[in-house]
């Protein structure tokens, strides 16, 4: 019991040890100190660390995720990570989620299509409140 539980990273100490954690788990892209720094970063449990990301003109947040292979292997609550995900999503004050899928993930865009998020031009977006 307790092995998924959801935790903020509030220091930037925690927020830079998660986008570590990201990288070694393979997230596709560098995260820059400006994006660790301005973005709100959580955990659910050891093995999943999101963030979410205000993008200037683009509307709601950019949600990110990375999970670590043990994750992938062996279940990472994937339900209660979409529920939790859209609620904090809210309670940062965000309209819509919106989040950009990549090679290996297919899995997680299939999931979210699945659970009512939609396509548009830059990737699928979810909105919040409805």
């Amino acid at each position: 019991m307790g092995e998924r539980l959801f935790r903020e990273l509030v220091s930037l100490e925690a927020k830079q040890s998660g986008a570590q954690d990201a990288a070694l788990w393979g997230f596709p892209r560098e995260i820059d100190a400006d994006e660790i720094e301005s973005s709100y970063w959580f955990r659910l449990g050891q093995d999943v660390v999101f963030w979410y990301e205000s993008v200037p003109g683009l509307p709601g947040l950019w949600v990110h995720l990375a999970v670590s292979p043990h994750g992938r292997e062996n279940g990472w609550g994937q339900r209660r990570w979409i529920v939790a995900s859209e609620i904090i999503g809210e309670l940062l004050g965000a309209d819509r989620l919106r989040f950009v899928g990549f090679a290996g993930v297919n899995n997680v865009t299939d999931y979210l299509t699945r659970m009512g998020w939609q396509e548009d031009a830059t990737g699928l977006h979810k909105m919040l409140g409805v």
